[in-house]
């Protein structure tokens, strides 16, 4: 109930400054069949304007009337609408995403350029995967971020998906990871970085060096843990 409190002042909001009713604005959140808010409002030119905004699973339905004289959500204008159950035009599939690595469903277009784009893709993901090599790449496991663009024909909108991989340390040797941390950590504090031991007990890696900065001859001795991708200093 809070999500839809939420989402309904704000297309209410929205509703009445595209209107242009920005005057003696009430409004009151109402829960029966369905969440609902009701709005009132007047504009610069004395006109009233009268809704209400309903949530229905993953849609919304706007109702209103605007006018001169007195109107309500009593007026049978209001109770001749009714809403009926939502359905699309076209079939619904699970689309996959290789790049991205994520799985949704949505509606489909039955055109004959949707059946190409659909026969194109399965040929390119089985091409793509007959190259593919088994062996791991450094670069496979650092930062990625990716961005892609989407027309979903259920909604006639363009959805751009953005695509974030973190760090995994987990497939570098011993001498790498630590040079990794030497790297970051002077290049973070900008001091120099002076290796005293390191070693590894129980899965857990620890590495102890002194960091010590130029100005001063005074160094801070530091120790890093390293343990199943957590990383602790």
């Amino acid at each position: 109930m809070e999500e839809d409190t939420f989402e309904l002042n704000r297309l209410a909001s929205y509703a009445l400054q595209n209107f242009k009713f920005t005057k003696e604005v009430s409004t009151e959140l109402k829960r029966a069949r369905l969440p609902c808010i009701y709005l009132n409002a007047k504009n610069g030119g004395g006109k009233k304007f009268c809704g209400k905004i309903l949530i229905k699973g993953v849609h919304y339905y706007l109702v209103y009337a605007i006018s001169d004289n007195k109107i309500d959500l009593a007026n049978n204008f209001f109770k001749s609408f009714e809403l009926t159950e939502f359905n699309y035009l076209n079939e619904i599939k699970e689309i996959k995403d290789n790049d991205l690595h994520f799985i949704t469903k949505d509606e489909t277009s039955n055109t004959a350029t949707s059946r190409f784009n659909e026969q194109f893709a399965k040929e390119y993901n089985h091409i793509k995967d007959s190259l593919k090599t088994k062996k791991d790449k450094a670069e496979d496991f650092d930062y990625v971020s990716n961005t892609k663009n989407y027309y979903s024909p259920s909604s006639h909108e363009y959805v751009e998906i953005f695509y974030e991989k973190y760090n995994d340390y987990d497939y570098r040797t011993k001498k790498e990871l630590i040079e990794k941390i030497k790297k970051n950590l002077g290049e973070l504090l900008t001091m120099n970085i002076r290796t005293i031991s390191q070693k590894e007990e129980n899965g857990t890696l620890m590495y102890e060096f002194y960091m010590k900065d130029t100005a001063t001859v005074r160094a801070i001795k530091t120790k890093v843990f390293v343990r199943e991708e957590l990383f602790t200093r």
